[in-house]
């Protein structure tokens, strides 16, 4: 009976260290696009939006650009540092 408890513990462990290894895999895809996505696109942000005033547009456009982007990846950190400190825990 406990072997048996022990076996679904274990796969239960492995089925979420999948999930979380998918998730990685996720993220890290999404950040090159992202990547890919400034870099293509910069030479118009210069052009078009940098000669703007600083009004609305220009600095809803930048804090899009330039701060949600390191919030979104910090979040898909933290859950990494949970699962460490956890895992030693």
């Amino acid at each position: 009976m406990s072997s048996s408890i022990c076996y679904k513990m274990i796969e239960s462990i492995l089925a979420s260290l999948s999930d979380y290894a998918a998730l990685r895999y996720t993220n890290v895809a999404f950040l090159m696009l992202l990547i890919y996505d400034h870099i293509i696109t910069f030479g118009d942000e210069v052009s078009r939006i940098w000669p703007l005033p600083w009004q609305l547009p220009k600095v809803s456009f930048l804090v899009n650009r330039y701060l949600i982007p390191p919030m979104l990846l910090f979040n898909g950190l933290t859950p990494s540092i949970r699962l460490k400190h956890n895992m030693y825990a």
